[in-house]
This record gives structure tokens, C-alpha cells and sequence, in this order.
């Protein structure tokens, strides 16, 4: 089976909600999207010609006679039926990728301190984005009252926001264990 191509849908589904440049789309995603998918954002442009060519999209030039014009892409009806095609389709399996298990899972190598710093740092990153969820969900939930739409960006930071907090917690604890495992070894 081939790999799916999520960067199109991303695209297609910022863009179902309001036209965007390029730039534009970057910034969205780098703001958002990047919390629960890995982008790569050389992809970004080559797709945006490719959906441009199979008429899921379409480019406007916006003049700026101060600085550079900008090139402002608009979802067609051909793409708001295309992805709602794939929105229909089931959700494929989450897959998990955590640098910090692969380190521990080998860590045996490595004096325990150091497994106990680098769990340190995830937890502070997750410190940082739990923060960062509870700032979006605020924001959300006043736009709620404009837009119910939101509920579905909603949904997504409170997943994140679960996410995060289970990961900090899982840190404390094994930290906590790595801890007990370092005063172990100490004593022999």
C-alpha cells in the first residue's frame, strides 16, 4: 500500500476554512498541527503546485506595489469534495515515535544520572506544550461562541493537553524509579 500523503489534506484542510499563501499555510501549521503531526515543510510548496495542477486548488496573484506580491491559494469545490472524501475514510493506526524510550530502553550503557537529566528535559518540554495547550484551549473556547467549528481544533487540543500530562507524570515516576535504582547502586 502506498503511503498516504497527509501533507495534501493538511493543506486542503486549512485552506477549506480560508485562503492562504504559502507562507501563510507554514505559519498555521507551525502554530498548530505541528502539537499532533510531523511536518516537513519542504513539502509544502512542491504539493501546493501539485494540487494547483489537479484543480484542487487555485492561485491568485495579490499585488503589493510596496513589497513582494504574494501568491494566495483558494480550495475549489473539486478539493472541498476530495477532502471530505478522505475525512470519510477511516483513521489510520497512531503510531508512536519517542526518541527519549529508545535512549532509555538502551540507557544501561550510560550512567543512571544521565537517563535521569534527559527525562528532566522531556518533562520540561512537556511543562512547555502542556502550557501551551492550556493557552489555545482558552482561545478556543471564547471562539466557540463565534464559530462552533472550533469545537474540532477544540477536540484536538484536549487530546494534547491529556498527552502532555501523562507524559510529565510518567517522567516524575520514572525519574522517581531511575532515583531509587541510582541510590541502589550507590550503596553496593
Amino acid at each position: 500500500m502506498a503511503k498516504e500523503n497527509y501533507t495534501r489534506y493538511l493543506i486542503l484542510g486549512l485552506l477549506s476554512h480560508e485562503s492562504l499563501s504559502g507562507y501563510d499555510i507554514k505559519k498555521r501549521m507551525e502554530s498548530s498541527i505541528r502539537y499532533f503531526w510531523e511536518i516537513s515543510f519542504g513539502q509544502i510548496y512542491p504539493e501546493l503546485a501539485n494540487l494547483e495542477k489537479e484543480g484542487f486548488i487555485v492561485k491568485k496573484i495579490e499585488i503589493n506595489p510596496e513589497s513582494q506580491n504574494r501568491k494566495i491559494y483558494t480550495i475549489t469545490q473539486k478539493g472541498i469534495e476530495i477532502l471530505k472524501q478522505w475525512l470519510f475514510e477511516p483513521a489510520g493506526e497512531e503510531k508512536l515515535k519517542y526518541p527519549i524510550l529508545v535512549k532509555l530502553f538502551f540507557a544501561h550503557e550510560i550512567p543512571v544520572q544521565n537517563s535521569i537529566d534527559q527525562l528532566q528535559d522531556f518533562s520540561k518540554r512537556n511543562e512547555t506544550n502542556l502550557n501551551m495547550m492550556g493557552h489555545y484551549e482558552k482561545q478556543l473556547k471564547s471562539a466557540l461562541l463565534e464559530n462552533d467549528d472550533h469545537t474540532y481544533f477544540l477536540l484536538t487540543v484536549l487530546l494534547g493537553k491529556k498527552i502532555y500530562q501523562a507524559q510529565i507524570d510518567w517522567a516524575e515516576e520514572s525519574i522517581q524509579i531511575l532515583n531509587d535504582l541510582k541510590m541502589k547502586r550507590e550503596e553496593k
